[in-house]
């Protein structure tokens, strides 16, 4: 689910041609990394964000708790460091 979400809600502006915002995909951080960010940072990061494929609301308005779950487990297993780092082409 998590690679399904991602593609719905993420890769519309981490396409890396979305300018100030970088492309990315799992295996461009390590577990600890992916782990931090949903943990701590995801909101920060995502704070005024808005979501041009869900009427620009506010993306953490966007996201439930159970598909930002599954962002974060998806991220996680598929980390460079993990067994079966994924790139989301």
């Amino acid at each position: 689910k998590g690679k399904a979400y991602y593609k719905k809600n993420c890769r519309v502006c981490h396409d890396g041609k979305t300018e100030g915002i970088p492309a990315l995909q799992p295996s461009d951080l390590i577990m600890d990394q992916w782990e931090t960010f949903f943990e701590e940072d995801f909101e920060e990061a995502h704070e005024g964000v808005k979501d041009p494929n869900h009427d620009n609301k506010p993306v953490t308005d966007v996201l439930t708790e159970e598909e930002l779950e599954a962002l974060a487990k998806w991220t996680i297993d598929h980390a460079a460091d993990s067994e079966q780092p994924m790139t989301c082409g």
